[in-house]
């Protein structure tokens, strides 16, 4: 979000303010909790309009809407937090605590009275999303446990830099880390260098995050103490690609936007680690011999991922594009109905994976899971025949097409 966009907001604030009435004033903190659905404001990306908007909209599972803390996330801040990688530790200077959400609410809709409620909101709203997504998929409401997001938190991290201690304070990201199997937390920082819409505020990366806590839970968790440990870098690596390229997808599956992550960084934009952070999952990728090679020859720590994610996830969309071709739909966009599927269909098969990987895994491995996890012969049909084209140099290791 521009400075431009965020004096706007201010602005529009300003005139709500001064058109309501008085007595329809009330601040969250006089408000009682209870079970019911919240109407909130929160700010979104319009892909049909390809704007920012405030949108009213319905918070089902908010227990406590004054501390914005509900069955998706609770939301902290005040955290400060070190990470040093040199001495392999993590310390947290402050623990952070409960957030207080401000609004005003006119004709039933909570307006957010400050830029940092509407951010914090809008993150919860993310959140119940994707976590609802995931349900419809056939998540348990329990998978993960309670997580905690993170507002803002003062997270330093030191690591070398050649030979050389590089400390830095992070700033706008957003992700989900994994301490310990009780302690896993999402993380949303702030923005300073990235204009367009904050990180929090976009819907596809936060579903993007939220899949990395559930690809953990459903594949890394029942492995770590088993094949984790012994698993050869090649593996850990077509892992690492897979969990971007399942985050990528199951982002555009629940939004319909293939190229989510424009709304925040732009294209071109590298990291001091990856080169290329923005990706477009309807960009069809093939898997090649230097995604291979690389995979097979890197470090864990210096591979990079997202060749493979993107491989991965435009071949997810692949296969929800010829769903509906096979049914008469020629539709630019995969129709929801095509997402779902092949969203289902992945998600099944992650919940197979953690149970059936290998020391020796390999991304073979989980298409021939994938392919006996479909439901009906479009569905194969489709995914076989994206296979044999975009996964040419492996094809004749798939099983089942």
């Amino acid at each position: 979000m521009t400075k431009d966009m965020l004096t706007e907001y201010n602005i529009i604030m300003r005139l709500l303010f001064f058109k309501l009435a008085l007595p329809v004033l009330i601040f969250v903190a006089s408000i009682a909790c209870d079970d019911t659905p919240y109407k909130v404001r929160i700010m979104d990306y319009d892909i049909e309009k390809d704007a920012y908007r405030l949108r009213a909209v319905e918070i089902e599972t908010l227990k406590d809407i004054n501390r914005l803390e509900g069955r998706a996330t609770s939301l902290i801040g005040g955290a400060k937090i070190e990470i040093n990688f040199i001495k392999q530790m993590m310390s947290w200077d402050k623990p952070g605590r409960h957030v207080a959400f401000r609004a005003i609410k006119s004709d039933g809709v909570y307006i957010p009275e400050d830029f940092d409620s509407l951010a914090m909101v809008s993150i919860y709203y993310n959140m119940e999303h994707a976590m609802l997504f995931f349900e419809s998929l056939g998540m348990p409401h329990n998978l993960s446990g309670q997580l905690n997001t993170y507002y803002w938190p003062d997270l330093t991290i030191t690591e070398k830099d050649g030979n050389v201690a590089d400390t830095y304070t992070m700033e706008d990201n957003a992700f989900y880390m994994y301490t310990t199997q009780n302690d896993r937390n999402f993380y949303v920082f702030p923005y300073k260098k990235y204009e367009w819409l904050p990180m929090g505020m976009n819907l596809g990366i936060m579903t993007h995050e939220y899949t990395h806590s559930v690809f953990d839970s459903l594949v890394v968790d029942p492995t770590r103490n088993t094949v984790g440990a012994n698993m050869e870098n090649s593996s850990k690596n077509f892992l690492y690609g897979l969990n971007e390229g399942c985050a990528d997808f199951m982002a555009f599956a629940s939004t319909a936007d293939p190229d989510f992550m424009l709304h925040s960084i732009r294209k071109n934009t590298a990291s001091s680690i990856y080169k290329e952070i923005v990706r477009d999952c309807s960009d069809i990728t093939q898997y090649d011999k230097s995604f291979d090679s690389s995979a097979r020859s890197s470090a864990v720590k210096k591979f990079y991922p997202y060749d493979i994610g993107s491989f991965f996830a435009s071949t997810l969309y692949e296969i929800a594009q010829k769903v509906d071709a096979s049914e008469g739909n020629t539709s630019q966009i995969p129709s929801k109905h095509a997402r779902q599927i092949v969203a289902k269909t992945l998600y099944r098969t992650l919940e197979n994976l953690g149970n059936t990987l290998t020391v020796d895994f390999e991304l073979w491995d989980f298409f021939n899971l994938f392919v006996s996890q479909t439901i009906d012969d479009n569905i194969k049909k489709a995914t076989c025949d994206t296979l044999e084209k975009q996964y040419a140099m492996y094809y004749s290791e798939i099983v089942g097409c």
